[in-house]
């Protein structure tokens, strides 16, 4: 694992970096509120290690390279954690430097566009009326 050309530690630490940012910026493309543009983003950056990792046992489990090709999925685990507290450190710097309220809460969400309602499949007797 730590033998592996620098080439693999580049492309191993951008992967969550380009799932994070491609995340964000297609929810905010949506036009989703930006909490949840943030939190797509963390889901779109952390699942690319899990679907990586299966795939690979998956597909290569009888096959003499596998120890090689987990490689790359071992080395996202602690790089991914760099990251993320990268991510955290900006984001805090962020909060604290930038003008306007301070603090973010649930309540900021007050204006959300979706209601439980939204997401109800309606009854049969709701039909038929």
């Amino acid at each position: 694992m730590f033998t592996s050309p620098w080439q693999i530690w580049v492309a191993v630490a951008g992967l969550p970096m380009l799932g994070f940012g491609l995340g964000y910026l297609l929810a905010w493309a949506l036009h989703l509120h930006h909490v949840q543009c943030r939190t797509v983003s963390l889901e779109t950056g952390m699942q690319n290690m899990a679907v990586a990792f299966t795939l690979i046992l998956l597909t290569f489990a009888d096959s003499p390279l596998l120890h090689d090709m987990l490689v790359m999925p071992s080395l996202l685990l602690p790089i991914m954690v760099l990251d993320c507290l990268l991510i955290v450190a900006l984001y805090r710097a962020w909060m604290k430097w930038r003008p306007g309220p301070r603090e973010e809460t649930a309540s900021t969400l007050t204006n959300n566009q979706f209601s439980m309602s939204d997401f109800q499949q309606p009854n049969d007797d709701q039909d038929r009326q």
